[in-house]
Order: C-alpha cells, then structure tokens, then sequence
C-alpha cells in the first residue's frame, strides 16, 4: 500500500501542477516586446509541433501547429529551439519594448546516423541508438509500399519476429495458444488493443491507413506495459496533420490469387479468387483544433474454402490545443469496424482437398474503440497524460449459438518530470483496466479488474552513460479468483563508447495473468477434437536479459545501424495447450461436452513448462546511395534454443544448455529424446529482409523471409489430425516433404506519376508455412496487386 500511496502523491501533485499552469497568465505587461512566429523542418517544410524554446531559465513550447508567441521585457537575449532528432538553432536577438516581430525557424534534421526516434521503451521520445533495450523501427513508407492490410502484416518483416494466426512472437516466446492469450503487449498509441476476454490482438481493427510508425521492444516490458508484455511490445503511433493545409491520400489495391499447380485442387470454377482495399486518410489543423478521420474497405474472395472477408472501418482522431497553454491539448480518438468473415480452421487433408475446409466458422463481428486522452507538457520538463480506451467487440450469433459481446475499459495515468538539464527522467503511473464479457465460448458473464502502480527512473550518471531502472506492482481478478503478482523490477544501461559505438545491457521481469479464455473456454475445435477450460491456472513469471552492441557507420553517403544482440529468457508455469484424454465434467462434477462420454479427446491448457530460451540476434537498417540510385536496406536473422527444463531429457544447468544451443545451431531435430529437450512449436531460425531501390520516379523492392519447420508437436494432435483425413497420413507426409522450413520471395515495383500520384505492381508469394500444424498457407501459389495511390 505505501508504494500505492506514493505513487498516488505524485499524480496528484502533477494534476495539481497542471491545472495550476493552465489558469497562470501567460503574458507580461504591456511595455514588453513580442516575437511570434512557426517552428518548421527544414527538409519538408512541415510545422513541428512540440519544440523546446528556451531562453533565462524558461521556456515554452510550439503549439500543435508548430506556432509560437513569446512575450518578453525589453533587452538582449539568445533563444535556443531544440527538438529530437534536429541540430538545435540559436537565435541571438535585441527586444524593443512594444515591437513585435514575426519570424520563421527551420530546423535541420540531425545528419549523424539514421535519425530514428522512439518513446515506447523509456516512456519519451530518445535517440534508438541510446537504448537499453533492442528495438525495431517500421515506417509508414515502408507500410504503404508493401501493401501490409494489418498490424500482423507489418510486423512479419520485423528481424525475431513471427506472425502466424494473428498471434505474434518475439524471439521464441510464445507457442501457439490458439487464439487466446497473447504474450506480446499490442498498444496503439501507448495503451493496450486487446480484447477483455480472450486478450487475442486486435490487428485487423488497428488504422493501418493512419500509421507515422510502429515500434518493437524484443524482451520483457512489464514494468511499464504490464501482463501480455512478456515477449515485447509492439507499439502503433498513430499520425497527426504535420501541414497548415489540409490532405487527403486514396490508395486502391487490387489483385488476384493465382491457380494452384493441379486443377483437382481448385474448389472454386471460372476466374480464380481476388481482393480488394481501398484506404482513405484526411488530415487538417483548423486554428487550435488537429484532426485526423478516414477508413478502410476490405474484400477478400479467398483461395480458400469459405475463408472470405469483408471489411469496413472508420477512424477519427481530434486533439484541441489550450488557446492560453500550448501544452495543453485534449481530445478523443476513435475506430470502428464491421466485419464479416469465415474462418478457415483445418483443412480436409493435405494432399487431393488442401484448399477444401474440414473445419470452420462463420463470424459477423461489430468493434469499436473511444479514446479520450488529455496532454500537458512544459519546456521545463513537467509531463503530464491521462489516456483512457473504451474498447467494445460485439459477435452476432448464428442462431445455434447466442450473441457475444465484450466490454473493456482501460486507463493509465502518467505524470513524467526531466530534471537537472533532463539528465534524470522521472516516469510514474497508475494504469487500471476492467472489463465485463460474455461469449458463446465459455457459459455465464465473466468480469475482470486489474490496477497497477510503476515507478520509472532513467538517468545519466556522466555524459557518455544512461542507467535505467523500474519497478512495478499489479493485482487482478477474474471473477472469484483473485492474484496478485510480487513485485517486479527493470534495469538496464546504454554506455556510448564512441560517436559511432553504443554498448547495451538490460535485466527485467515479466509475468502474464492467464486470460478469461485460458480458463473458461470450452469448444469443440474440429470434429471429435474439444478444447477444454482450466480455471486454476497460475499467472505466468519470467525475466529476460540482453547484452547488445549498437554500430552506426557512416561511409560517403551511406549511413547504417548494425545491432548484435544476446539474449537469454527463463520463464515459469508456462501455459500451454496439451492434447490428450481429459474427464468430461468441470469441477462442480457436471458434463462440460454434454452428449459425449466420460472422457474426451481434446486440448487443455495447463502450466506446465520451465523454460530457458537463449540465443542471439543480428539486425541492420542501411540509408545510402549507389550513383543515382537511392537505396533502404532492412533485416536480420534470429536463432533460438527454447529449452524444456521440466524434460528429463534436459540437463538444466546453464553449460549443458549453452552446449545444446550450439550444438544443435546447424542440426535439425529428429528423435523423440531430442524433441523431449524442447518446447512445442518453435520455429529456430528466422531470417528477414527488405531492400528498396528508388531511381528518380521509379521504386524496385524485394524482400525475403525464412522460417524453420517447427520441430516438436504433440504427438497425439499428429494422431487427431490423422482422423480428420480419414487415416490417410497426409498430415504426416507434408510434414515430412518440408522438413527445411520455406523460404518466401516478394517483389514490388513503383512508379511516382506526378507529385499527386503513384502506382505500383506486387507479386506476393504464398507458401508452405505451417505452424502448430495447422495448414492456413497450405502450398505455393502467388497474388498480384496492383496500387494506386492518389494525394488530393
């Protein structure tokens, strides 16, 4: 309670602060000289919202429109703007008592390294190179040119990263827990996107349209992020107008989906299946008020078997700027989606019927999102943010099943001050979620809470050295059962060797409260195959710690980051889904499946594993030039060894798992003692890549992914699978034919018309990924895209 109780002092202290700031004048008398004017990139020409301006130990800030009015007594002075990520600019000037003066300021981007600014880790905007912690940096440009539809998709070219069946894994982290119980934290915008009951990831409702970049913690963020952020986090920072005028971009994307090899495999006659999206976007400043709106239409004609797709969804963004305060800006956010799609859940086999479905559903989805936020900063380093989410997912019922529907409502409270010239950062919060669900899934209306306090501090001891630390606590409960987690803990330092040299290392803990599906769901999965509830499960522990090397070079005109990166992740009742024969009848001793027998052939999530994960990683993001060839350069490759400590088959001191992890770096797993060593469904070696080549108004682009065949999976899910084709072992065989994982290949090309308008052609591969066995990319076939992009 004491470190509640701190914790609560200083937001009050800070929503005191703020409202005190709001009601103080903001000008001096009428003797004093005025100088007003816009703050702008020098580059674009774009308003720059948010720069320090700082003159005798005070200061101010651009308002939303990069605006500023400084109201002075009359006599010489030196103003500084500073912004990250820009070279400051000095202004030396002499104020006259009732002169005003209007000018403009164009700041320089910074021309040392690639200039890649991130907030999620450390809770403000910082140099990427200065980070304790690897991270990833996706751009919208990036996003747009590649044609990613979702969050899953613009992820799935991040270097450690996997996407499969909308759950994402960083570094190995996750198994497959189908559907429910997500391990990596998904926020927009700094709060959480997941649903209240089964915390399965809301990637097709996030604004893909509306993106400026997403950022990729790869390791433990709890301490900040709370539960689901044991992986890492993934954090989608939504665009603001960033000129006076407004614009309006259209894409059109359009393609089809090739034949398959052999006519016998087709379900579908005649033309072969296609799909289209059309994104909107608008954004305008009017005076105080930035605003943002748009949408997406989606229609999916899949290649396989009622697998289609329909989407709508709109978004809006509004922040009003405080006509005394620049400072001060409120608002609310919002998004909706309609949606209409079948499930494809397994196919019939994998050989004569891989496009036909043994097993699915039809769903018909309403979400939606409402988002009031409220932001106070100051140039003397007074932060203050309330952001809240209302985040609502309601499923129509079929008619053989009941409506589903599910309420959440988070909030975190943060106040930040940077002192001492911002050599120490003080980040302190309280985040508070509940939610209220019922679904067809799991019997009755189940309710969950969560509140939680964190203390953040990060400084710099000397001018070449950052340390940070943090803390947090939490508790939860899911109607009667009640958790609370120990205390849990962050540290890290980044040392600056060089200009160019930034070694990196970092401990933290993480834990995830098993989520309302985990405990309650009950379904039949596919024909004679149920996935059974667990209501006592225990909340997940870990920590995860990382030794990193930050290289930026810079030769004529290229610059790069190379990050060689270490890791080591140990993780406790670890749940996973286990087949087997379960006792049909939940624990007041009823039947679960009514109409089956005593015992059933399912999946049951149990905490089950103690596992250690260890590996390395090596990434590079590279800007240059070869003539008059502009050329962007991204990926890496990520190796894993996700050791089983509860296997008999495993010596679990450390030397004994290092000599695993080597020995088995270049080998691929076969005998039933080597697969007792490992975790299920883990996916070794991942290999990413995104190259770019612009010449004048012409773009080229390739990129490549590899991912290794999981090399572990329960044995009776083998046999179940079995069943479904009919004996047939066709399953098996697949698994047998593509032992060396698949490699994919995607090439692009573009065309810049004019400054107004852009097309482009996408040749996509779809391929034999399979993951947890389930065949939902089930053998080579290609789509083509064609795209159109047009700035009103």
């Amino acid at each position: 309670m004491g470190f509640l109780s701190a914790h609560c002092s200083q937001l009050i202290i800070g929503v005191a602060f703020l409202f005190i700031k709001i009601i103080a004048p903001s000008h001096l008398g009428a003797q004093s000289g005025e100088i007003s004017g816009l703050v702008r990139d020098a580059n674009t020409g774009h308003f720059l919202p948010g720069v320090a301006i700082l003159y005798k130990n005070t200061g101010t800030l651009t308002d939303a429109g990069g605006r500023f009015t400084l109201h002075l007594t009359p006599g010489p002075y030196t103003i500084r703007f500073r912004f990250l990520g820009y070279e400051t600019y000095t202004l030396s000037t002499t104020v006259i008592a009732g002169q005003q003066d209007t000018i403009t300021i164009f700041l320089k981007p910074s021309t040392h390294n690639l200039n890649l600014v991130v907030i999620t880790s450390s809770l403000y905007e910082k140099n990427i190179a200065q980070e304790t912690v690897s991270m990833e940096v996706i751009p919208a440009k990036q996003i747009s040119h590649t044609n990613s539809n979702d969050i899953g998709e613009v992820v799935s070219r991040t270097s450690g990263v996997l996407v499969q069946d909308n759950q994402i894994s960083i570094r190995g982290g996750s198994s497959f827990s189908y559907g429910v119980g997500a391990r990596t934290a998904v926020l927009v915008d700094g709060l959480g996107f997941t649903s209240g009951d089964l915390a399965d990831i809301q990637s097709k409702l996030a604004p893909v349209e509306n993106i400026r970049q997403v950022e990729v913690i790869k390791g433990a963020s709890s301490v900040a992020y709370g539960s689901s952020a044991m992986n890492g986090v993934i954090n989608i920072i939504t665009d603001w107008p960033t000129e006076e005028k407004g614009r309006t971009t259209v894409s059109l994307n359009s393609g089809v989906y090739s034949n398959p090899p052999a006519h016998y495999l087709r379900w579908w006659d005649g033309a072969p299946p296609f799909f289209t999206m059309i994104n909107l976007n608008h954004q305008r400043r009017l005076g105080r008020l930035s605003y943002a709106a748009g949408g997406n239409f989606t229609q999916i004609n899949s290649y396989l078997e009622t697998a289609d797709e329909m989407r709508i969804r709109g978004f809006f963004k509004t922040r009003l700027t405080h006509r005394k305060n620049p400072g001060f800006t409120y608002g609310l956010n919002g998004l909706a989606m309609q949606e209409s799609s079948d499930r494809f859940f397994i196919s019939k086999d994998m050989d004569s019927s891989i496009f036909f479905q043994a097993q699915g559903s039809a769903d018909r989805y309403w979400r939606f999102t409402l988002d009031p936020h409220l932001q106070f900063t100051d140039a003397k380093g007074h932060f203050f943010r309330i952001y809240s989410r209302w985040l609502h997912i309601f499923r129509r019922g079929n008619g053989s099943d009941p409506n589903a529907s599910s309420h959440s409502f988070s909030a975190d409270l943060r106040y930040q001050r940077r002192i001492w010239s911002e050599r120490l950062v003080v980040s302190t919060g309280l985040p508070f979620s509940f939610s209220t669900n019922r679904s067809n899934l799991y019997p009755g209306t189940r309710l969950s809470y969560s509140a939680a306090a964190y203390l953040q501090v990060e400084g710099q001891p000397v001018s070449r050295m950052s340390l940070i630390g943090g803390i947090r606590y939490e508790f939860n409960k899911i109607d009667k059962y009640f958790s609370a987690t120990d205390p849990i803990f962050r540290t890290g330092i980044n040392f600056k060797a060089s200009r160019s040299t930034f070694f990196r290392a970092s401990w933290g803990q993480a834990y995830r409260l098993p989520s309302i599906g985990e405990r309650f769901l009950q379904q039949e999965f596919t024909a004679g195959i149920f996935i059974f509830p667990n209501p006592h499960l225990q909340t997940e522990k870990a920590w995860s710690a990382e030794w990193g090397l930050m290289q930026a070079i810079n030769i004529n005109q290229w610059k790069a980051l190379l990050d060689l990166a270490l890791f080591w992740q140990e993780y406790q009742n670890f749940v996973e889904y286990r087949a087997g024969f379960y006792p049909n009848k939940d624990e007041f001793g009823k039947p679960i499946f009514p109409n089956q027998g005593s015992w059933v052939l399912g999946l049951k999530p149990f905490n089950v594993d103690n596992a250690r994960i260890t590996g390395y990683e090596m990434s590079l993001r590279a800007d240059g030039r070869l003539g008059p060839v502009s050329l962007t350069l991204q990926g890496g490759y990520m190796y894993h060894w996700p050791a089983n400590l509860d296997s008999v088959n495993t010596n679990k001191s450390v030397k004994a798992v290092l000599r695993d992890a080597v020995h088995y770096m270049n080998k691929r797993i076969t005998t039933d003692e080597e697969q007792n060593k490992i975790l299920l469904f883990r996916s070794r070696h991942l290999v990413r890549s995104d190259l770019e080549a612009e010449y004048r108004n012409f773009s080229l682009g390739l990129s490549t992914y590899y991912t290794s065949l999981p090399e572990k999976a329960p044995a009776l899910f083998l046999v179940a699978l079995n069943v479904i084709d009919g004996g047939r072992n066709t399953f098996q065989r697949y698994l047998e034919r593509h032992q060396k994982g698949d490699w994919v290949f995607d090439v692009r090309c573009g065309y810049q018309i004019n400054d107004k308008i852009r097309v482009g052609f996408i040749v996509k591969n779809i391929t034999n990924r399979v993951y947890a066995l389930r065949p939902g990319r089930p053998e080579p076939l290609r789509h083509f895209t064609v795209q159109l992009k047009w700035l009103i």
